[in-house]
């Protein structure tokens, strides 16, 4: 897996800077285990559907509902806010 400097997966950067972002939260699944960086759900629809967004996958493996609520309460906390978190 290669992540960036946010810690979290390699994803398409949009065209724009300051795109609007889309952010994915969860676990293993959502993560993409077992997945290449270019072959997860998150990093398809940032691709081909959302080229224009600024789609993060800030999932982790082995995340529970309250690690998925702590990363919502952070990405909340950003001073850019996302337009919608999945």
């Amino acid at each position: 897996y290669n992540l960036g400097p946010d810690g979290f997966r390699i994803m398409p950067k949009p065209p724009n800077n300051r795109a609007l972002e889309i952010a994915f939260v969860g676990c293993s699944y959502t993560f993409g285990v077992g997945v290449p960086d270019q072959s997860t759900f998150s990093y398809l629809l940032a691709r081909y559907a959302w080229p224009d967004f600024w789609v993060r996958n800030c999932s982790m493996s082995g995340w529970g509902a309250n690690n998925v609520c702590l990363m919502i309460e952070d990405l909340l906390r950003e001073e850019r806010k996302p337009l919608a978190i999945i």
